[in-house]
């Protein structure tokens, strides 16, 4: 299981945390904005499969929504999966189970 810890200073996952910063700016301003005036599509994903076509352009709004959504979630597996450098021995952790 220890294959597929990510190393801390690794340039893939440096630029995973670039990228997941502007997704996060992404969110938090689309929140900040439902906030203020509410969803602008269509959050009832019976009514999407239903009939996908009467609101195409809210159905994929929502859809990419979600999609940004869905990068918490990976965020989140992959800080179970990244190594981390203590401080007493400055020497990095890759055991799966000290990581968790």
């Amino acid at each position: 299981m220890n294959k597929f810890i990510i190393k801390h200073d690794s340039s893939l996952y440096g630029t995973w945390q670039i990228f997941f910063a502007l997704v996060s700016v992404t969110t938090s301003l689309g929140y900040a904005y439902f906030a203020a005036f509410g969803f602008p599509f269509v959050v009832d994903v019976s009514l999407m499969v239903q009939d996908f076509n009467v609101n195409y352009h809210d159905n994929i709004l929502c859809l990419l929504w979600f999609g940004l959504e869905l990068f918490f979630f990976v965020d989140i597996i992959l800080n179970f999966l990244l190594e981390y450098v203590t401080e007493e021995k400055r020497r990095p952790v890759r055991d799966c189970v000290k990581i968790a």
